[in-house]
C-alpha cells in the first residue's frame, strides 16, 4: 500500500509518497546528503553550500572566499581583478578550493588569453576552444551578451514584425528586452509608455490594436535591430584612478520618470573618464499625479539606485556622491525637515534623507540634465 514518509533535507521537511511492502512498519526519517534538484529547497541549498564553503575556507583563502560569497549567481561565476597576476591567483585558488569540495568549474572564458592557458579544453567555453575568443561569437553572460575580446557588452534582438498585434503581444515583447543594468532605458521606456497608452485605451488582452497603433508598434520593433550596433565598455574605471566620484541624475514627465548613475574617474595624468553604470525607469501612474510629486518619486528612485551602486562597487573607500535634480520644488522638499509636510511628501523625504545622508544634492539645468532626454521624451507618438 502507499504510505507517507517524512524526509529531512538539511532542516527542510517535505513529504514523499512511496511504496511500502509492510504497512505495519513505523514511519522512518531519512536525511539526504546531496542536493536533489526538483525540490522546493534546491535553489537555496545550492547557494547555501557555496556560502558555507566560503565561511569554512575564509582563513585559508580570504580573497577567494569573498569572491565566492559575492560573485556567484546560483551556479554562474562573474568576477574581475585589477591585474592579470591577481586574476590568475584568484582563478587558481578558486579551482583548488572548489575541487576540494567536489565542485568542478567548467565553461571558462575571459577577456585575456593567458587566463585560459592552464584550463583544459573540455572545461572552456565553446567559443574559446582552439583560438582565443572568436570576436564574432559573443558570450551570453547572466542574460547579457559579452564580447570577451573587445570587453564590451552587446545586445542581440530578434525582430519579428507581426501583422496582428494585441496587448498580450506587446507585453511579451517588452518582457523579452532583458536589460538588468538599464543600459537600454532610453529604448525600453518608450515601449513601457506605449503599454501605458494601451492600458488607458482599455480593451482585452487578445483584442487587435487599431491600425495606427499597430503601425507605430511595428515601426518600433523593426528598429530594435539597431541595438546590435551598440557596444558598451564593461570597464567603467581604471584601477589607478586618484579621484572617483558618483553622479546621479533623475527626471520625470507625466508619462515616465527615472534615474541614471555615472561614475567619474580622474587619473594621475589628469585624464577624466565618465561612464554610465546603470539606469532605471518607471512609468507614471495612469491616475493623475502632479509633476512636482513625480519629481519627488524619481528622487526616491535615484536614492535607491545610487545606494545599491555604492554597496556593489568594490572600492576601498566610499566615493564622493553628487545627486542632481532640475526641480527646485523637489530640492526644497529634500533639503527640509519631513515633519512639516503631509504624508505623501513626508514619507519620501524621510526615505531620501536616510538613503543619501552621505550625498550632496545639487541643482542642474534641464538642458544639462542627461536624464532629461530619456524621461521627458518618452511620450508616445502623436498617431498613438
Amino acid at each position: 500500500m502507499y504510505r507517507q514518509i517524512r524526509v529531512s533535507e538539511n532542516d527542510v521537511d517535505f513529504q514523499r509518497t512511496v511504496w511500502r511492502v509492510d504497512s505495519n512498519e513505523p514511519i522512518q526519517t531519512y536525511q539526504l546528503m546531496t542536493v536533489t534538484y526538483g525540490t522546493a529547497a534546491a535553489p537555496y541549498l545550492a547557494t547555501r553550500c557555496l556560502q558555507q564553503l566560503a565561511t569554512i575556507e575564509k582563513k585559508k583563502y580570504p580573497r577567494v572566499s569573498q569572491v565566492l560569497q559575492s560573485d556567484f549567481y546560483v551556479d554562474d561565476l562573474l568576477s574581475d581583478a585589477d591585474s592579470l597576476e591577481e586574476a590568475r591567483r584568484i582563478q587558481d585558488e578558486l579551482i583548488t578550493m572548489l575541487q576540494g569540495a567536489g565542485f568542478h568549474l567548467r565553461k571558462w572564458c575571459g577577456n585575456h588569453s593567458q587566463l585560459l592557458d592552464n584550463i583544459p579544453e573540455k572545461h572552456k567555453q565553446q567559443h574559446f576552444i582552439g583560438s582565443w575568443a572568436d570576436e564574432s561569437q559573443p558570450i551570453k553572460m547572466l542574460g547579457i551578451m559579452w564580447d570577451a575580446k573587445g570587453d564590451n557588452f552587446m545586445f542581440m534582438t530578434k525582430v519579428n514584425v507581426q501583422r496582428l498585434i494585441t496587448k498580450r503581444n506587446v507585453l511579451g515583447r517588452i518582457a523579452s528586452l532583458f536589460d538588468p543594468l538599464g543600459l537600454l532605458t532610453s529604448v525600453i521606456v518608450k515601449a513601457k509608455a506605449f503599454m501605458r497608452r494601451l492600458w488607458e485605451l482599455k480593451g482585452g488582452w487578445d483584442d487587435p490594436l487599431s491600425g495606427q497603433l499597430q503601425l507605430s508598434w511595428n515601426n518600433f520593433v523593426s528598429e530594435l535591430s539597431l541595438l546590435e550596433l551598440l557596444h558598451i565598455p564593461r570597464k567603467v574605471c581604471a584601477a589607478n584612478a586618484t579621484n572617483i566620484q558618483i553622479h546621479g541624475f533623475s527626471d520625470a514627465s507625466t508619462v515616465a520618470y527615472g534615474a541614471c548613475v555615472y561614475l567619474r574617474c580622474e587619473l594621475a595624468d589628469g585624464t577624466i573618464s565618465t561612464e554610465l553604470i546603470c539606469a532605471k525607469s518607471w512609468v507614471a501612474p495612469i491616475r493623475q499625479v502632479s509633476l512636482p510629486r513625480l519629481e519627488l518619486c524619481r528622487a526616491v528612485l535615484l536614492s535607491q539606485l545610487v545606494t545599491r551602486v555604492i554597496s556593489t562597487l568594490k572600492l576601498t573607500s566610499i566615493p564622493k556622491c553628487f545627486l542632481w535634480s532640475d526641480s527646485t520644488v523637489a530640492l526644497a522638499w529634500i533639503k527640509s525637515s519631513s515633519k512639516q509636510w503631509k504624508t505623501f511628501i513626508a514619507v519620501r523625504v524621510a526615505q531620501i534623507s536616510e538613503l543619501t545622508g552621505h550625498c550632496e544634492w545639487r541643482h542642474v539645468r534641464s538642458e544639462d540634465n542627461p536624464a532629461d532626454y530619456v524621461f521627458t521624451r518618452a511620450k508616445p507618438r502623436q498617431n498613438c
